[in-house]
């Protein structure tokens, strides 16, 4: 079974590494992610595309059900959005008034708008599904390769706002911010999930010349 869709809209949000800063809540930027002519293939172990009775195969005589999906992917921009609380932020009209805000680490605190982060790059995904007898959930990995990714201008403020996404969506894929209200088969699963991503190289423009990475 193969699934095309021209054009895939996704907006992520994570709450993992929201902080307090006096009366100022520095939530993580919000994610928004547009895929073009987005291909998904049902395949083997050996990600070869097949029919699904073919793709059962695999499983039969075994413990577990497994569901194997190659994810292919012709262009993808991702641009990082404002996160909705920063409008409620009590800092923010100090800093209208030309207070001079600073982070612990002593930079100064510069709203951040909007920015591309990544224009236009191809990839593909190898995602495994494993599920029990009764069709739970059991287990997930997923295998993301992009061979050359380009950034084209990054503000400082970006690059900040970039770093505290980065740092949410590192807590959500450790499972930090996990329900534990949640089912007890929910849980489980989230522990064996596994999520990697492999970028062969990375091509970063810096907007601002007076930018320290120190």
């Amino acid at each position: 079974m193969t699934v095309q869709i021209r054009m895939v809209n996704l907006l992520l949000e994570t709450r993992g590494s929201a902080c307090c800063q006096g009366e100022a809540t520095r939530a993580p930027p919000v994610a928004s992610i547009t895929m073009h002519n987005f291909i998904l293939y049902t395949t083997n172990e050996s990600w070869e595309v097949v029919n699904l009775k073919e793709a059962r195969e695999f499983s039969s005589n075994k413990k577990y059900i497994y569901v194997f999906k190659k994810l292919e992917w012709e262009s993808l921009s991702f641009d990082l959005l404002p996160h909705p609380d920063m409008f409620t932020d009590g800092t923010i009209g100090r800093s209208q008034e030309g207070a001079n805000l600073r982070d612990e680490d002593g930079e100064k605190r510069v709203l951040f708008g909007a920015e591309r982060l990544i224009e236009g790059i191809s990839g593909e995904a190898f995602i495994t599904v494993q599920r029990t007898e009764l069709n739970s959930p059991f287990a997930l990995e997923v295998q993301l390769h992009v061979t050359e990714a380009v950034c084209p201008a990054l503000s400082e403020p970006g690059l900040r706002a970039f770093l505290r996404f980065k740092t949410g969506l590192h807590v959500c894929l450790n499972r930090g911010n996990v329900d534990f209200k949640a089912p007890k088969r929910s849980t489980e699963a989230a522990r064996h999930s596994i999520v990697s991503i492999v970028v062969d190289h990375i091509f970063l423009c810096i907007k601002e010349s007076g930018m320290s990475l120190a």
